[in-house]
């Protein structure tokens, strides 16, 4: 066994908005990267868009300056360890994420984003991220990546909905030759939250990690409906239905998922 660490930092604050973190940080990147807890999303499995193609949970070691641009406008601005994937892992990203422990630091990530809440329960952020060599030079040829991340979220009076869209470029050969030069997925979600204690919500998702032209069929959709219970705000009861659909038409997947979850 072990233990990890996925945040261990110095908050250095040097005016009221300003912010620079050194350490070991989790990534602006997503919906549930940063806030992951299981009272804090719906569904009992996290959303398979955030957990391939983003990949969370995801952490890196590094600096990251943060604050506010305006009242509505804030940001986030990264330097930190990168991912390491290579032919072996068939430059899968989630594969890639070194949890800082002994990871190999040839080549770096860059991340930054952008969050804008014009109005009362609207969020809306952009992300960015580039990596100068996911193989981290175990490889002849340097394999750099650019990820772009939207997410839209608005509640009122207990509805809610949230979007999420993200997508890899990966360069190189080796990547290209069996598809993995992009990964790309998106879900929506429309949820509502009945009272302090229950809430239900509906998903719809969609991703590929092989969607480059030498890919083939190699997409999943996936349709959620399901409930959440609180009996208290740190603990939750989930249960949902999942139907997963393949793009190669191998089948299809039904289940049921129950679990329950507490943050302390």
């Amino acid at each position: 066994g072990e233990v990890e660490l996925e945040q261990d930092l110095i908050d250095f604050q040097y005016n009221n908005s300003q912010h620079i973190l050194a350490g070991l940080f989790l990534l602006p990147i997503g919906f549930i990267n940063e806030t992951h807890e299981p009272p804090a999303f719906y569904g009992v499995e996290r959303n398979s868009v955030e957990k391939y193609i983003i990949p969370t949970t995801w952490w890196e070691a590094g600096i990251m300056f943060k604050g506010n641009i305006t009242q509505e406008l804030s940001y986030d601005a990264a330097i930190h360890s990168g991912l390491h994937t290579d032919t072996s892992s068939n430059y899968e990203i989630r594969e890639g994420r070194q949890e800082a422990m002994e990871a190999q630091a040839r080549g770096f990530g860059f991340t930054t984003r952008i969050s804008y809440k014009p109005i009362a329960g609207l969020d809306l952020n952009l992300a960015l991220q580039y990596q100068t060599d996911l193989t981290q030079k175990s490889e002849a040829e340097s394999v750099s990546a650019f990820l772009i991340n939207l997410n839209v979220a608005y509640s009122y009076k207990g509805f809610g909905i949230k979007a999420l869209f993200a997508n890899w470029e990966v360069d190189g050969a080796g990547a290209e030759a069996i598809g993995a030069d992009r990964s790309i997925g998106f879900y929506l979600e429309p949820t509502y939250r009945i009272n302090e204690k229950w809430g239900v919500f509906a998903r719809w998702s969609q991703y590929d990690l092989t969607a480059g032209s030498n890919g083939g069929k190699s997409g999943k959709s996936i349709a959620n409906v399901g409930v959440n219970f609180w009996p208290h705000e740190a603990i939750v009861i989930k249960l949902d239905f999942e139907d997963q659909y393949n793009e190669n038409d191998q089948g299809e997947l039904h289940g049921i998922n129950l679990g329950f979850g507490y943050q302390f």
